[in-house]
């Protein structure tokens, strides 16, 4: 619908006072010759004039939309033309929110329990583990914010390894999952951050339903296994045979509570069958939440608009140390700085999965792959205050060229990403 219950109102009102008009032959007789020899005029009365097979509610749309044009767009064409709807801006009310770092996960849930905060533009600040307000703000900040939150969900409200599904919690019900579907959306949306740990299979199943694929369920639920689960299980499909190692094939079956009779010819059935239990039918609840939200917002985006798009975002969002090096920008001049740009792209060639997050996240505010190039600038300066800088915003980040060799630039590196407590966004 147009406009805002309002604006409803008073178009009801106006329609209704002209059908009556209309059908008043005192009321309305002479009414039009009289406008057009005056000239034109915005009121109802006069450009409202709806034709026999008009329908009420193109009536009632076209009345509201001539309202809003001028005198000259009215007399430039015959004056009962339908005009196709003026273009209407999209506000957005803008929601200051601050957020502790320490309990971001709570803080987050109360806020987007409201639906109509993707009506809204979020502006965070974040409150470090002191209970003071960080000066950092912006896009950065954004970042930061969902980076935590989905690193918190995904210790304490997913089961799995690689890849996780979400676990029914007793103190969390529908508004609670509603809430936390909101927050993958608007993070997508407003900072393109995806949580990439969540299961595909859940994921398109939150899109398409039964359409999800038997291959997208077992890939799934390999990645949900532990690594020596999944080369068991890699090893059945395979051969489609049974192990020889039956003990602890049986030991699989029974941690998945699995009560069928298993033989060599439904090995491959009972297996997808226990590979949907787990990741659709367990968290059905959170599925049943997400769904509505995820179809209406996310799945008219490219990215989301058919299960081989979902996995092509995946693949895009997971870092791997060619990504990162192929996304820095950088113009070194000097020899220090072609230096020090160098020892750089070694350390990352360097960073296995989770030290490359958390270089990324250091860089970034996000523990994915960013659209955004990283940009590296350099710093000539000494003593204490020659230390790596980042601005998350921007994404930048500021490498100083002082480094005698690749060791001096390693080791700074590292006590910055094995920091034990967070990282304050102490820069505007």
């Amino acid at each position: 619908m147009f406009g805002e219950s309002c604006i409803r109102c008073a178009q009801d009102v106006e329609y209704q006072e002209s059908l009556l008009a209309e059908n008043d032959p005192k009321q309305s007789e002479g009414k039009y010759e009289d406008s057009v020899k005056d000239g034109p005029s915005n009121s109802p009365e006069v450009i409202d004039k709806p034709s026999e097979d008009e329908p009420p509610d193109l009536a009632q749309l076209r009345r509201y939309r001539l309202a809003h044009l001028t005198d000259q767009q009215i007399l430039d064409d015959n004056q009962y033309q339908y005009y196709p709807p003026p273009e209407m801006p999209q506000l957005q009310d803008t929601l200051k929110l601050e957020i502790h770092r320490t309990t971001i996960k709570q803080d987050l849930i109360r806020v987007f329990v409201d639906p109509s905060i993707f009506d809204k533009v979020i502006e965070f600040k974040l409150i470090n583990e002191r209970g003071n307000i960080e000066a950092g703000e912006g896009m950065g900040v954004s970042r930061e914010v969902y980076t935590l939150f989905w690193n918190e969900f995904a210790i304490s409200m997913t089961i799995g390894e690689r890849e996780r599904v979400p676990f029914v919690r007793h103190d969390y019900f529908i508004e609670e999952w509603e809430a936390v579907g909101r927050i993958l959306v608007k993070g997508f949306t407003s900072v393109d951050y995806f949580p990439t740990f969540l299961s595909k299979a859940v994921v398109c199943f939150c899109l398409f339903g039964t359409e999800v694929t038997e291959d997208i369920f077992l890939s799934s639920f390999k990645q949900y296994l532990s690594q020596i689960e999944e080369d068991l299980i890699e090893s059945v499909i395979k051969s489609n045979e049974l192990p020889e190692d039956m003990e602890e094939f049986t030991e699989f079956l029974e941690r998945f509570q699995c009560r069928s009779v298993v033989k060599k010819e439904n090995v491959s059935k009972i297996l997808l069958e226990i590979a949907k239990q787990e990741l659709v039918q367990k968290p059905h609840l959170m599925i049943a939440a997400w769904k509505p939200i995820m179809q209406e917002k996310l799945k008219k985006l490219s990215q989301f608009n058919s299960m081989s798009a979902v996995l092509e975002m995946y693949e895009e969002f997971n870092p791997t140390p060619k990504k990162v090096l192929h996304n820095l920008s950088c113009n070194p001049q000097t020899d220090a700085e072609k230096d020090a740009l160098k020892f750089l792209q070694r350390y990352i060639r360097g960073l296995d999965t989770e030290r490359l997050a958390k270089f990324l996240r250091f860089t970034t505010g996000m523990d994915v792959m960013g659209r955004e190039k990283l940009h590296v600038s350099f710093l000539s300066s000494h003593g204490l205050s020659s230390r790596p800088i980042a601005h998350t915003c921007a994404p930048l980040l500021e490498l100083p060229t002082t480094y005698n060799n690749f060791v001096e630039l390693r080791e700074e590196f590292e006590n910055i990403l094995n920091q034990k407590i967070s990282w304050d966004i102490d820069i505007v």
